[in-house]
C-alpha cells in the first residue's frame, strides 16, 4: 500500500490519476491522463467512462469469457489469481476507484514546508504529539496557508469551522484557521484528544479527518485498536460500509508522506529543495508575543 501512495505523491501529477481497486491498491487498472485545459466536468466524464469500461471487463470475467484477451486485459485477470470466483469479479466492480495524482502539489508543498515544518514538529512535540505528524499538512493542504476546500475546510491543517471553534477563534472578523501558529496549536490539541480517546496514533490520525465516533464503534465491535486488524476484518465483511473501510486506511497517505519526507526517494524525485526565507518568520511566537501579521507571511502561501 505504501508503494501506491508513494507513486501518487511522487510520480503521478494532478493532470493524471490512477484507476484502481479500492481494497487491493496493487491493482491499478489504468493511468488516466488529462488535457491540462480540460474542465472538471470533462475530467469527471473521462473517469466515469473508464470506470464503466473496466466494470464491463469485470462482468465479462465473471461470466467466464476470457478468450481473446489483450495483454492488458490478461494482466488484470491474472491480478485476481487463479482461484478467483465470479463473485470476486462482481464485487470488484463496486471497488473501482479513481485517485488523482499529487506529485506536483507535493513538490510545491515540500518547498513551502521548509519554512514551517521544523517549528510545527517542535510544537507537536511540546504537546506530546509525535513529530512525524508534522508531515500531515502535505496531505491536508500541501502547506498552503490559504487553502480552502470545497466543503469549507481552511488553512494549513484544513480545519472545518465546527471543529476549529473548539480550539480557536473563527468568526466573521477573525479566522485563526489561516494563522499557522494558532492552527498548529489547535491541531496538536485535537490530535492529543483523539489519542487519549482512541489509544493509538494511527487511529488518532484517521480520526483527524473522520471523527473518533466511528472508530470507537469499530474498536468496541471488533475488540481491537490495531488499525491493520480493523481494516482486515471490515474488508472480510460484505455488509461493511465502504466509507468505514476506506476511512480505516486513510492514515496511510500520511505515513507515506512522512516516510518520503526523510527518504532518499524524495531526493531522487524532487532534487529542488530551496525556498526564499529572508522575509518569512522562522520561529513561533511565545505565549505572550504578538502573532505576526498576515502581511509578514502571506508571500509564503504561493
Amino acid at each position: 500500500m505504501f508503494r501506491f501512495w508513494i507513486r501518487v505523491y511522487t510520480e503521478v501529477t494532478t493532470d493524471q490519476g490512477l484507476l484502481h481497486d479500492d481494497w487491493n491498491l496493487g491493482l491499478v487498472y489504468e493511468v488516466l491522463r488529462f488535457d491540462p485545459a480540460a474542465s472538471q466536468a470533462q475530467r469527471e466524464r473521462r473517469v466515469a467512462e473508464a470506470k464503466a469500461r473496466y466494470a464491463a471487463l469485470l462482468r465479462r470475467f465473471a461470466a467466464g469469457s476470457i478468450d481473446d484477451l489483450t495483454p492488458h486485459e490478461q494482466r488484470i485477470l491474472h491480478a485476481f489469481g487463479e482461484k478467483a470466483t465470479p463473485g470476486d469479479f462482481r464485487d470488484a466492480i463496486e471497488r473501482i476507484r479513481f485517485q488523482l495524482g499529487q506529485a506536483d502539489r507535493f513538490h510545491e508543498g515540500l518547498i513551502r514546508s521548509a519554512v514551517w515544518e521544523k517549528q510545527i514538529a517542535r510544537t507537536l512535540t511540546q504537546h506530546g504529539v509525535p513529530a512525524e505528524i508534522a508531515a500531515l499538512p502535505h496531505v491536508e493542504s500541501s502547506f498552503n496557508l490559504a487553502a480552502y476546500s470545497k466543503v469549507g475546510a481552511a488553512g494549513l491543517w484544513q480545519f472545518m469551522p465546527s471543529t476549529a471553534k473548539r480550539f480557536m477563534r473563527v468568526d466573521s472578523v477573525v479566522d485563526e484557521r489561516l494563522d499557522p501558529y494558532s492552527a498548529t496549536e489547535a491541531a496538536a490539541n485535537l490530535m492529543l484528544y483523539n489519542y487519549r480517546l482512541l489509544g493509538t496514533w494511527p487511529l488518532a490520525v484517521t480520526a483527524y479527518n473522520h471523527g473518533p465516533g466511528g472508530l470507537r464503534r469499530a474498536q468496541d465491535e471488533l475488540g481491537t485498536s490495531d488499525i491493520a486488524v480493523i481494516v482486515k476484518r471490515y474488508q472480510a465483511r460484505r455488509s461493511a460500509s465502504p466509507r468505514v473501510i476506506f476511512m480505516s486506511r486513510s492514515w496511510r497517505p500520511w505515513r507515506s508522506t512522512a516516510t518520503l519526507r526523510n527518504s532518499s526517494a524524495r531526493s531522487r524525485a524532487f532534487p529542488i529543495r530551496t525556498v526564499p526565507r529572508r522575509s518569512c518568520p522562522t520561529t513561533f511566537p511565545s505565549t505572550h508575543s504578538p502573532k505576526p501579521s498576515r502581511s509578514i507571511w502571506a508571500h509564503c502561501v504561493s
